[in-house]
């Protein structure tokens, strides 16, 4: 204790020099002439949660210093900690940052990208202000309260009991935190507006500025506008320069417009999402005062009679929903989890993702714009709703700001004004709601479509799809004659079917099944239905409770997704990677294996002209690899597909190669214009080498073989005499394990591994397995080193009663141990950076039982880097 107790007082001492250094150097930035400055307030604050809501009756934030705090990382949820890994309610941060009299001249705001879900915040003992948008920024203007005798005090409470639906309600600071100085007049946002003409090739570009001035009498100012093309920065496009005369206290809008000639418009589409550069730079006089740089794409997104046009072509997209978020980090949403989660959606073909009802922060929007995934942004009304009300403030609020804070987006489609709240015995307002909140989205923006999402236009005539500029609808079965049931209520009105599911599968990947080819023929061959979009690429954390083919697991993951928690492929995947394809078939020809020098073609049938998927593609590329029997590349070829189009012939393209005793095998991929493999098929000319069995587990139920996976195998299977000695086989496998059951105990059998190939099976790998009393340990699905600590993620049963981790630095010497009751994931804290350790764990039963040990693990964690900037 006395060590963890130096270390957070060490963590406390660092960020606050990083504050005070961070000022420091600011203050001499603002004597440069360029009085703009972010300083980021992210790092370890001191935490502590209100499990009987007793801080704002004895004012915790009226002397934070007084109070008995823990620590917690900023940006980050509290509940990816073990000690608070179940806490719904009340927690309260509280952080200091010093400042100097040279910025009381300055306008210094408080900046929040997102806090879960409701924040109230002090600065100094003053409340600032309370923000009920979990997943919005807000900010607040505090130069008139800040203090420079001494520290200032910033202090939060956070709570995030607001739930909506199955996903997770992760609290806390999930976002960064920073303050932003600049003098009192500035320029607040620019908004592009940019519109393509489609018959000339040129666009018109709107840039919408809005300026204000905090400061006594009225202020002259110029700006300089510059545009360019992100993949050119260098070269501007198109510039202007201008002045505004602000008021004392007033906010002005200027709109300024300008004309891109054809050559240098560049359209967004999912091929090729090209972006721009907008950067106004504003001027007091002479001095350069502010530079503030966004960017925007230019396209068309429509609705033309039944049919979805993108830049003038019609398109069909399948997509998916995601739910953001990670077992070990929340919600917090790194950018590599981003990233991940962007590179599962385009290998599987997607071009449409809605996120999970709730709205995206910056960082993963402006990934979705560079890679051309379209999604919608929705006000989170869900069910049985109070705010769906059109005289309620809250969702108009929303949306606004949601409109406001996104509206440069070309991935943003459109907006969404509420999920699955059409029928009027549960929301008797719904109608007026939709119909008022969709007109106030058009008036803010008409460019984009404005919709909401139902689960009931199948079922009623007069439902709030009729103020939209398409159907949006939910299906979870019978999702061919919903549809039907849902164009004969609205006939004249294209419908997307925005969440289509069956029932939940399983966490574990090669149980995970999900029959995609059932749904989706059910939405092929109706025109009307120009999309879907599957109910989900991951799985995700939930304490949902439902009924039999609804319930969460015991491990708190919610299985609906092609992917588990931890982003391992599930065999649904696989069959989803073929569905989603944008081709009917593709396979590859050969003129003969026998030769050293072949000529082979591959045969591609793109999909109907209003099929699903339905699109163009353009600049995709054909690649063709070789490899050895150890996995390392031989050889690598890429070839420019021609362009193609829904409904066009069948194509054959040509390719050489070389065919050696080396080659074990070929891969052919399609990818796409980003550099995404889309499609790809292995061909096989060796078998699997032979798997290692790594561990055998038994006990009174069943039997585990743990093995370390080869690189040119698909599946895996294992032979084994049965009770009477008969010859029998597993069901083959994609998982690193098989599970044996309905054995005798006491009973030795012979037993033998094989991974499989198109090719063939590998030699085999033979041992002996012998059922005895014990029990089994966890499934462990990973096990993955993080700065200065070691997450795990495990399976859960309901007669588990404790798990154990016994754990350290040599292998076979594992003198640390701990015990807890956490369902699904664990972090072991408190290691030591750059360090490998070995691990293994159990679980207790609820009868008293101890089960065997897992196999060993060896896992790095990383280094610290969390009180640093």
């Amino acid at each position: 204790m006395a060590g963890e107790k130096e270390k957070e007082e060490k963590e406390t001492k660092l960020t606050m020099k990083r504050n005070i250094l961070t000022f420091v150097l600011l203050i001499l930035s603002l004597g440069q002439g360029f009085a703009q400055e972010v300083v980021s307030l992210n790092g370890i604050w001191d935490f502590k949660i209100d499990r009987y809501n007793q801080g704002l009756k004895n004012q915790w934030f009226l002397e934070p210093q007084n109070q008995d705090w823990g620590k917690l990382e900023v940006p980050g949820n509290w509940d990816t900690e073990n000690e608070y890994a179940n806490f719904s309610g009340v927690a309260w941060y509280h952080t200091t940052f010093a400042t100097s009299e040279n910025v009381k001249d300055k306008l210094v705001r408080l900046y929040f990208e997102s806090v879960y879900n409701e924040a109230t915040v002090w600065l100094n003992g003053e409340k600032l202000g309370t923000n009920p948008f979990g997943f919005l920024p807000f900010e607040y203007k505090i130069n008139e309260k800040l203090r420079a005798d001494r520290p200032n005090d910033l202090v939060l409470r956070v709570d995030n009991t607001f739930k909506r639906g199955a996903i997770w309600n992760w609290g806390g600071i999930r976002r960064p935190v920073h303050l932003e100085i600049t003098e009192k007049y500035r320029l607040v946002a620019q908004k592009v507006i940019a519109t393509p003409d489609l018959e000339k090739g040129t666009a018109s570009i709107v840039m919408n500025l809005a300026f204000e001035n905090n400061q006594l009498g009225e202020k002259d100012l110029s700006y300089a506008i510059e545009i360019a093309s992100k993949d050119n920065p260098s070269k501007v496009l198109l510039k202007k320069k201008g002045n505004i005369v602000v008021g004392q206290g007033a906010t002005k809008v200027v709109d300024i417009n300008f004309n891109l000639s054809k050559k240098y418009v560049k359209l967004w589409d999912y091929n090729h999402p090209n972006l721009y550069l907008s950067k106004v730079t504003i001027f007091d006089g002479k001095e350069k005062i502010q530079e503030a740089t966004d960017r925007f794409g230019i396209r068309k997104l429509e609705v033309v009679g039944m049919e979805l046009h993108l830049n003038g072509k019609n398109f069909r997209p399948l997509g998916f929903n995601v739910v953001p978020d990670d077992r070990f980090t929340g919600n917090t949403l790194n950018r590599e989890r981003i990233l991940e989660d962007i590179a599962l959606m385009k290998s599987l073909g997607a071009n449409f993702a809605r996120v999970s009802h709730l709205p995206l922060p910056k960082e993963y929007l402006d990934l979705l714009d560079e890679n051309g995934i379209m999604t919608f942004e929705e006000v989170a009304l869900w069910g049985k709703d109070k705010w769906v009300d059109p005289n309620h403030p809250m969702p108009k609020a929303w949306l606004e700001t949601m409109i406001s804070t996104k509206y440069n987006h070309p991935s943003v489609i459109g907006w969404s004004v509420g999920n699955e709240i059409g029928y009027r015995s549960a929301n008797p307002l719904v109608n007026e709601y939709v119909k008022s909140a969709i007109d106030h989205a058009k008036k803010l923006d008409p460019s984009r479509l404005a919709v909401y999402v139902s689960h009931s236009a199948q079922n009623q005539e007069n439902d709030a799809s009729q103020y939209c500029d398409l159907v949006m609808l939910n299906i979870y079965g019978g999702w061919g004659n919903a549809l039907k049931k849902c164009h004969k209520n609205f006939p004249n009105k294209p419908i997307f079917m925005s969440e289509y599911g069956g029932r939940l599968t399983s966490e574990f990947p090669n149980e995970g099944i999900v029959d995609g080819k059932k749904m989706l023929d059910q939405m092929r061959g109706k025109d009307y239905c120009v999309g879907a979009s599957l109910w989900t690429l991951n799985d995700y954390r939930s304490m949902w409770h439902g009924n039999t083919g609804w319930a969460t697991t015991e491990s708190q993951n919610r299985a609906w997704g092609l992917v588990n928690t931890y982003r391992q492929k599930k065999r649904a995947y696989f069959h989803f990677r073929e569905q989603y394809a944008p081709f009917d078939t593709l396979f590859v020809e050969h003129n003969s294996l026998e030769n050293t020098k072949q000529h082979s073609q591959i045969v591609l049938q793109p999909r109907p002209e209003k099929g699903l998927p339905a699109y163009e593609l353009i600049d995709y590329n054909l690649v063709v690899k070789t490899f050895d029997k150890e996995g390392n590349e031989l050889s690598s070829t890429t070839k420019k597909l021609p362009s193609i189009y829904p409904g066009g012939k069948e194509l054959k393209v040509a390719f050489d190669w070389t065919k050696t005793t080396e080659v074990a095998m070929t891969q052919v991929l399609i990818t796409d214009a980003l550099g995404y493999d889309i499609f790809n098929i292995n061909e096989y000319f060796n078998a699997p080498a032979t798997p290692t069995v790594r561990t055998v587990l038994n006990s009174t139920a069943k039997g585990r073989i743990v093995f370390d996976k080869v690189w040119n195998a698909e599946e895996y299977k294992l032979y084994y005499k049965g009770k009477d000695g008969e010859l029998q086989e597993t069901e083959p496998t994609i998982d690193n394990y098989i599970q044996l059951g309905q054995l005798k105990k006491n009973k030795k059998y012979d037993c033998e591994l094989v991974a499989i190939n198109s090719f063939g099976e590998s030699e085999r790998f033979a041992f002996v397995f012998e059922k005895n009393e014990e029990e089994l340990p966890p499934l462990i699905f990973i096990m993955e080193g993080g700065e200065n600590c070691i997450f795990i993620g495990y399976d859960s049963h309901p007669s588990d009663f404790l798990y154990d981790v016994r754990y350290g630095t040599e292998e076979g010497e594992l003198d640390q141990e701990m015990s807890f009751n956490l369902r699904g994931s664990y972090k072991i804290p408190f290691l030591q950076p750059n360090t490998t350790y070995y691990i293994q764990m159990r679980k207790r039963m609820q009868w008293g039982f101890a089960s065997q040990w897992s196999e060993t693990y060896k896992v790095t964690t990383k280094n610290n880097s969390k009180t640093t900037q």
